[in-house]
């Protein structure tokens, strides 16, 4: 199903809640969370902090699902050829900011690095991939300082921190990604136009993408 830019909502976190100890995860598609007593419910977005062991998870923004007391999935995350978790918390996005003037979003695939293997015999140049960029996106809006979502977003700029963002689409679907973020100060105006702003942001870790 084709994406459509109307009706497009893109929120950016507000608050998280108090962080949970998680005391083991699995190796397995998808990976199965251990706190104790954590209370998620299904559809709780999640960001990790990993002190010890699997890192490919430390900065992960992941929804929950298939939730009982003491588990819960990471709902369509991978997690089969990580590291062996050791330690580290999990934090729920508890409160959401709607950036509300935004008016375009733009996250580009990555440009993976190209290694030159050429050696003496060959007659024309090799190349190899080595990892992808990260996917750096951007996000245009009207300019507008007083908006609670343009302020936590200079808030995590001045403090070089993350904020989890959420896009759900006009047809349900839903993208969330934990990113670093550039912006809440800057704009550009020209006669007779509306003065628009530019946030930068950078994912940490993976994209997810949920049907609804």
């Amino acid at each position: 199903m084709a994406r459509i830019g109307t009706n497009v909502t893109v929120e950016v976190e507000s608050t998280k809640d108090t962080p949970l100890t998680v005391t083991a995860l699995t190796l397995a598609n998808p990976g199965q969370v251990t706190s104790a007593g954590h209370g998620l419910a299904n559809g709780a977005v999640v960001v990790f902090d990993v002190s010890a062991g699997m890192v490919e998870l430390d900065g992960q923004a992941v929804r929950v699902a298939n939730q009982a007391t003491d588990t819960f999935e990471l709902e369509g995350l991978d997690t089969t050829d990580y590291s062996t978790w050791t330690a580290g918390t999990a934090s729920e996005v508890n409160a959401w900011h709607t950036v509300s003037n935004s008016q375009s979003v733009s996250m580009p695939n990555p440009t993976p690095e190209k290694i030159d293997i050429t050696t003496l015999i060959d007659k024309v140049k090799q190349n190899a991939y080595g990892l992808p960029e990260a996917p750096d996106g951007s996000i245009t809006a009207l300019y507008d300082p007083e908006l609670a979502a343009t302020q936590e977003i200079r808030t995590a700029t001045k403090a070089n921190e993350a904020r989890a963002f959420r896009v759900t689409w006009s047809g349900g679907q839903i993208t969330i990604f934990n990113a670093l973020v550039s912006g809440g100060t800057g704009f550009e105006l020209s006669q007779n136009q509306a003065a628009t702003a530019t946030v930068n942001f950078t994912p940490v870790k993976d994209v997810m993408e949920y049907a609804s």
